[in-house]
């Protein structure tokens, strides 16, 4: 393990409510996306990207939030992907992110809305539900995933990043990451531990319902 993981520790149920807003995340600190990994830096009101996770005994939370004021749509746009690495050779989780505009026929007429495109890659897959809004400004997403469905996460070191791609439509393309990765630049990696024995052992005595074959930690 690295000198420098940070303990986290988990948060009530009801702290955050996933509603595609905000609000419920403002109290929890934020790591901005400021190592830029290709392309040129943009300008005060172009860009800006940040990420915020928590976690409990059920859920990892994840919110992701860009401002841009040159933003595009579709597989090639602008999107966000996050990804966690444990320290098994098999535990890792990417999650992207893009949007979508698309049409809906009503009485009144056509509308358009904005769809959120989600691909999982982990293995074995996991379910996640995401909320989002989308302005002028630029998106917020956040997501949740069921605990029990990254069971190597408990009291384990991790990694974690958040990966922003920027793309204007004058051709200025530009990448950006929250944390660095090994291959990136391990001076400035940081990993974190969700949880400790006591939560570890909380988590499996609500999932295996044989508390009698725990042993203590």
């Amino acid at each position: 393990p690295l000198g420098n993981a940070e303990h986290l520790e988990p948060i009530s149920e009801d702290r955050v409510l996933i509603d595609g807003l905000s609000s419920d995340w403002r109290h929890l600190p934020q790591h901005s996306a400021e190592y830029l990994l290709k392309g040129s830096p943009p300008g005060m009101d172009d860009f800006k990207g940040g990420l915020r996770f928590a976690y409990n005994s059920r859920w990892l939370y994840i919110a992701l939030e860009c401002l841009d004021s040159d933003f595009t749509y579709g597989q090639t746009g602008d999107q966000v992907t996050f990804t966690l690495d444990g320290e098994g050779r098999s535990d890792r989780l990417s999650v992207n992110y893009y949007f979508k505009q698309n049409r809906q026929s009503k009485s009144g007429g056509v509308q358009q809305y904005v769809q959120l495109v989600t691909q999982v890659k982990s293995t074995p897959l996991v379910t996640i539900e995401a909320k989002h809004s989308v302005s002028s400004k630029g998106y917020f997403i956040e997501s949740r995933i069921p605990m029990n469905q990254v069971p190597w996460l408990y009291g384990s070191e991790a990694n974690l990043s958040a990966i922003f791609t920027d793309i204007d439509e004058d051709g200025e393309n530009s990448t950006y990451t929250t944390h660095l990765t090994e291959q990136q630049g391990s001076e400035d990696k940081m990993s974190y531990v969700f949880g400790g024995a006591q939560i570890y052992k909380e988590i499996y005595i609500q999932q295996t319902h044989y508390s009698k074959k725990i042993a203590e930690i």
